[in-house]
């Protein structure tokens, strides 16, 4: 047993020796001291004896990338001040191996530690790691393990947040590209909350004028749309529930802008829009300004919005009329409808549309038809079927109009076929 545990602390200390002044090195091109580089290399090995070799495919990889974490962690800690550099500053040096840009460049440029000086720990580690020792985007991302990116609503928490982000951009070009040319790869990889995705492909031109362009392939897998009820309200919809996938192609600049999907699945949704007659005017204004750019969207020749595919299930969508005595909702629930061929251009062939599902939380319901959206005069022509409706479930929109009781009965009026 004795000589099973010294044959490992050999092989430990051996793989260390190996690489120690390549990563001696690497800590002082990280943090600028050897002293502070000497005090994490010997962490580094404390760390490096407490793992089992069995575990490890690559020392090398293994011992950089703690050592890369410890020197992280030193440049964020409070007590890490840096000083004003003088103009003449040389990094303590040591014998051995180095890695390959050390010989052809002794010593880290003033500029160089003018601009580490001006950027956070984070921003520094990632210049260093992949201009300095051209370490790939996978290996930095190891690194500094995630990032979090999130968007707030005003005095409010996160509408959408992103975790574990990976974002490759680039190289960039300033220069000038032919319409409809995006010379610079993009490529977006992020968690969202409760098990959904987000995946972007695609390239960009961050120069075209008035401003930047882009073509890219998108997926967002099962989005949480509860957080987005704050931006709901703002156009009168209270949204308690559901749940976004969509797959498809944008492509985003002045010359044209694209918005092809090729499937929109809405999962569990539950919304109620609420009509109010006396809304307050940041409401209405906010709700007048939504719908002037959703119309300007549909006009402007050079948009263009399609959905190959559009499913719903198991969801609830209602209308509240919150302005009349009494108040009354209208709702159908166990919705499942299909939307397909759905387009902004006219030229295009009207969507076609089905749906079923519980019309008041009592009878059936069943639309089948054609839906054309001009935004100057839309037209549509459906088929709408609802059977077996229960009449006291439309009590209240009855008495808030006809002041008509109801105690029972069934509502069921067929077929209406409006123009």
């Amino acid at each position: 047993m004795k000589t099973a545990c010294f044959i490992e602390a050999m092989n430990h200390l051996s793989a260390f020796v190996e690489y120690r002044n390549y990563l001696l090195a690497l800590a002082q091109r990280i943090l600028g001291s050897a002293l502070d580089a000497e005090d994490l290399l010997q962490e580094t090995f404390l760390r490096w004896q407490q793992t089992s070799l069995a575990n490890i495919r690559s020392p090398k990889a293994f011992l950089s990338t703690v050592l890369k974490r410890l020197c992280l962690n030193h440049l964020e800690s409070a007590h890490v001040r840096r000083e004003e550099y003088v103009d003449s500053i040389a990094l303590e040096t040591s014998a051995g191996e180095v890695p390959p840009q050390q010989t052809a460049n002794e010593g880290i440029a003033p500029a160089l530690l003018i601009l580490l000086e001006r950027l956070s720990p984070k921003e520094q580690l990632v210049l260093l790691l992949r201009d300095v020792f051209d370490c790939d985007y996978d290996e930095i991302a190891r690194v500094l393990r995630n990032s979090t990116v999130a968007y707030v609503e005003s005095k409010g928490q996160p509408v959408v947040e992103l975790d574990d982000v990976r974002l490759d951009v680039g190289p960039l070009y300033n220069t000038k590209a032919q319409q409809g040319d995006y010379p610079a790869p993009v490529v977006l990889r992020a968690h969202l909350p409760h098990g959904g995705e987000v995946e972007v492909h695609g390239a960009v031109d961050a120069f075209a004028k008035p401003h930047a362009a882009g073509a890219v392939d998108v997926i967002l897998r099962r989005l949480d749309l509860k957080p987005f009820a704050p931006v709901a309200d703002r156009y009168h919809t209270k949204l308690h529930d559901g749940l976004l996938t969509l797959e498809g192609h944008v492509e985003y600049a002045p010359w044209h802008k694209q918005y092809a999907l090729r499937d929109v699945a809405l999962e569990n949704l539950i919304a109620n829009y609420v009509y109010e007659p006396a809304a307050p005017k940041p409401e209405k204004r906010a709700a007048k300004k939504g719908g002037q750019k959703a119309v300007e969207t549909a006009q402007d020749p050079a948009a263009e919005i399609r959905i190959d595919h559009t499913r719903f299930s198991k969801c609830e969508v209602g209308v509240v009329h919150a302005g009349v005595d009494p108040p009354y909702r209208v709702f159908v629930t166990d919705v499942s409808a299909d939307l397909r061929n759905f387009s902004t251009r006219l030229k295009d062939k009207a969507a076609e549309v089905t749906a079923q599902g519980r019309f008041m939380a009592s009878g059936n319901f069943s639309i089948q038809g054609l839906v054309r959206p001009d935004p100057k005069d839309p037209n549509f022509d459906l088929s709408v079927r609802i059977v077996r409706s229960q009449v006291k479930m439309l009590n209240d929109l009855l008495m808030a109009h006809a002041k008509i009781d109801v105690a029972g009965g069934d509502f069921h009026p067929g077929v209406l076929r409006p123009r």
